[in-house]
């Protein structure tokens, strides 16, 4: 018997097909052929592309060209203002600086050509200037007095005072001379200090004179009208007779209360004419807040 020897069956694998050129050459002509037929649609797409590109650009130069003429204008106009545009110094120094003090003339009196009492009026103009500390003196041909100091308010006219000054050899001829003044600004919103002058009364004095006729006592009443008590009440006494000075004197009041009345009685040395006119300043520093005596 014949044996059948087996079939060897052999498997063969598929092979891609590859392109061949002529579908690439067919693609080609077809891209070409779409390119042919939409080129006047791009075109049209390129045209207005160009142009809104073109828009844009001159839209942009005509703003800034706008602006830049604008800003030409009106740099023109500051610089002729500029040139116009003239600074008064000289109204600017008088709003910011304090103007001097108003000096009347020295009046002094005398008993016995050795020891001589000197005055001057002074006058703070400035409205809006206080001055916390002025020192003085008083001078002459070959001399000066010793110095003091003083305050004065906005506004404020007071006597500035020298008792008892020893001087040899007075010709009758003195000035004040102003050594030092710390001058402070009084602005709006500051606190203007709320007790004036105006808070206190003063009746008229009355005179007791000697057998001479010279006076020897002057006595008078001052109520403190304020809400505040205060330390220390200076007040000034400045007595003339025919517009001449006649007699000078200060005195203080201490712990003059709120609402007191007090009576004073001034000592004379008896030789001085009955004055026609008396003048009693208080001189009372309503900025210091070390005068008012606390509640």
């Amino acid at each position: 018997m014949f044996q059948n020897s087996p079939t060897k069956t052999s498997s063969v694998s598929a092979k891609p097909a590859v392109k061949r050129p002529a579908d690439l050459q067919e693609k080609k002509l077809f891209f070409l052929r779409w390119l042919l037929i939409n080129r006047p649609a791009f075109k049209r797409g390129l045209i207005i592309f160009l142009f809104v590109v073109s828009a844009v650009f001159w839209i942009w130069a005509l703003v800034n060209l706008g602006n830049w003429l604008l800003t030409m204008k009106q740099f023109n106009q500051n610089m002729a203002a500029l040139t116009d545009w003239q600074v008064d110094f000289l109204a600017w120094k008088q709003k910011n600086t304090p103007q001097p003090l108003k000096i009347d003339p020295t009046s002094f009196v005398t008993d016995d050509q050795q020891a001589y009492d000197l005055t001057a009026v002074v006058t703070n103009p400035n409205a809006n200037w206080y001055i916390s500390e002025l020192e003085y003196q008083f001078v002459w041909d070959g001399g000066a007095s010793r110095s003091a100091s003083t305050y004065f308010l906005p506004g404020e006219k007071k006597h500035l005072l020298m008792l008892e000054e020893a001087i040899k050899g007075f010709a009758g001829s003195a000035q004040l001379k102003i050594i030092s003044t710390a001058w402070q600004r009084v602005g709006p919103a500051d606190n203007f200090p709320a007790v004036t002058d105006h808070d206190f009364t003063l009746t008229a004095p009355e005179y007791q004179t000697g057998d001479n006729g010279k006076l020897v006592v002057m006595s008078f009443e001052i109520s403190n009208d304020s809400p505040f008590g205060f330390w220390n009440a200076p007040i000034n006494i400045i007595l003339s007779r025919g517009g001449t000075v006649v007699g000078l004197q200060t005195f203080a009041l201490d712990k003059f209360l709120a609402g007191q009345t007090r009576q004073v009685a001034i000592n004379w040395p008896g030789d001085l004419p009955t004055p026609d006119q008396a003048e009693l300043e208080l001189d009372i520093n309503f900025f210091d807040r070390e005068v008012y005596i606390p509640f």
